[in-house]
């Protein structure tokens, strides 16, 4: 299975190659995300998964981890 590197704060959004900033995950996994989510920041990922893809009994929420 193919493998490609995911940069979980993109660089768009000024994301970096930091260690903690790659997950490794399989190429259509890393496709599909990109197909549904674009380059999109985490409150507007949770917006479109509250809005179109989840359980209406359940609600995701986006909060910064403590730095």
């Amino acid at each position: 299975m193919k493998k490609t590197k995911h940069h979980r704060k993109p660089r768009v959004l000024g994301g970096n190659g930091d260690k903690k900033n790659i997950s490794i995950i399989p190429d259509h996994l890393h496709k599909a995300y990109h197909l549904l989510f674009g380059e999109g920041n985490p409150h507007r990922i949770a917006f479109l998964l509250n809005e179109y893809y989840i359980d209406p009994d359940y609600i995701v929420v986006v909060e910064r981890r403590g730095e």
